[in-house]
């Protein structure tokens, strides 16, 4: 957790299952929900903790520059979980977001976070390639 200027806290949680609201239960002090638990579909064990997802997840990060700590992957244990981590660090609109984590089937989620690391990965060497001809996307 964060704690932010005002004395409020941001806290990041981690899911542990995709889950559908039932109902909202009433007269909580805080929102609760009944839930429906939602099964992963296409998951599969990551193998000696390596998937071409991470490969190219880090081979992004090494692009850009100054940036921040790279998630932990070494604790995945599901190729579900690494596209759901690798996609947490990656800046999504709102609604794409939503529709990620709709998502059960894990090899569309995986397809999703591939297909935005390409479009990422392009755009920065595109952006470096100009930079090397002295045109600095910056000052558009």
């Amino acid at each position: 957790s964060v704690r932010r200027e005002d004395g409020k806290y941001n806290i990041v949680l981690l899911g542990l299952n995709r889950f559908r609201i039932v109902r909202e239960i009433q007269g909580k002090e805080y929102r609760q929900a009944k839930v429906e638990f939602l099964e992963e579909k296409n998951d599969a064990p990551l193998n000696n903790n390596f998937h071409p997802l991470i490969a190219q997840f880090q081979a992004y990060m090494r692009l850009i520059p100054d940036s921040k700590q790279s998630p932990d992957l070494d604790h995945c244990e599901t190729l579900g979980h690494v596209a759901d981590q690798i996609a947490y660090e990656l800046d999504m609109p709102v609604e794409q977001k939503q529709t990620f984590l709709e998502e059960q089937d894990v090899l569309r989620r995986i397809h999703i976070v591939q297909s935005l690391l390409d479009f990422k990965t392009n755009l920065v060497s595109l952006s470096k390639h100009r930079a090397r001809q002295g045109f600095y996307s910056r000052l558009n």
